[in-house]
C-alpha cells in the first residue's frame, strides 16, 4: 500500500521509517484501509 499523504506521499508503507509510522499512528486519526496496513 502507498502512503496517501504527507512527507512520504506515494511511497510504499514498507519503505517508510518506523519512527515516521509511529508518529502517524500517534498523531493522525487513521481510517481503513490505512489503519489495517
Amino acid at each position: 500500500m502507498l502512503m496517501p499523504f504527507g512527507k512520504y506521499k506515494g511511497q510504499d508503507l514498507d519503505a517508510l521509517p518506523d519512527e515516521y509510522l509511529l508518529w502517524v499512528i500517534a498523531n493522525i486519526p487513521l481510517r481503513e484501509p490505512l489503519w489495517s496496513a
